[in-house]
């Protein structure tokens, strides 16, 4: 359904209303506000309504959008989006936010989730949903993006080449790589994976693995 295909809708029912004696043109001119020529040629076909118009319209007849379509159009698009929300699975956002100067603090939000695409839902999976803060370091600052739901850290070895992980660093909560040494633990970040000196390196009992980023981008959260 396109705006132009309401707005038809709307002057058919304008159209009715003067028809069958709701309102003269006159009448109907007064209580909305516009100039009865230009309501004439309206509903003659030879202007057209302005957006700014239309909806001063539908709030003075108190009509909704909502008012134009059929119930049968109105089932058909609820249907088309139950089925695209089973694609995809809503993962609910942790009260703590990744980036420099932000803690992680894994207490789920009740009222803010997620949605990613359902394939990345593991059963064995734990995941959650963070904020992203911008990290000069990293390319997802420079793409805009700002959510990312991460796989929070299990037993087993977190350590995947070329993976991104949630680590928590002197009190704060970053994306980096993460590359194990003998003794020492080192943190890559995207600007620094050329320049293997640059890496951070950690002692591994300092290093807490929150979990690996399984997807990131611009989030459109659901409240």
């Amino acid at each position: 359904m396109t705006y132009a295909e309401i707005q038809q809708r709307l002057l058919q029912h304008l159209r009715e209303r003067v028809h069958n004696g709701h309102h003269t043109e006159r009448g109907f001119a007064r209580q909305v506000g516009i100039s009865q020529p230009h309501i004439h040629k309206v509903l003659k076909g030879s202007r057209t309504l302005s957006l700014e118009n239309s909806d001063w319209i539908l709030q003075q007849l108190r009509l909704s959008l909502l008012d134009f379509l059929t119930g049968a159009e109105l089932e058909a698009e609820l249907d088309r989006r139950r089925a695209a929300r089973q694609d995809f699975l809503e993962v609910a956002f942790a009260e703590g936010q990744i980036g420099p100067g932000k803690q992680w603090n894994p207490a789920l939000l009740s009222h803010r989730s997620q949605l990613i695409p359902r394939s990345l839902a593991v059963p064995s999976r734990r995941l959650v949903a963070a904020r992203l803060e911008r990290d000069d370091d990293m390319d997802y600052s420079w793409n805009g993006w700002n959510s990312a739901v991460v796989e929070l850290a299990d037993r087993a070895n977190p350590w995947r080449t070329g993976d991104l992980y949630v680590v928590e660093r002197e009190r704060e909560a970053v994306i980096r790589r993460v590359r194990p040494g003998l003794r020492l633990v080192y943190l890559a970040a995207d600007r620094q994976l050329s320049s293997p000196l640059e890496w951070q390196s950690l002692e591994r009992e300092r290093l807490v693995v929150v979990g690996r980023v399984i997807w990131i981008g611009r989030g459109d959260a659901v409240e």
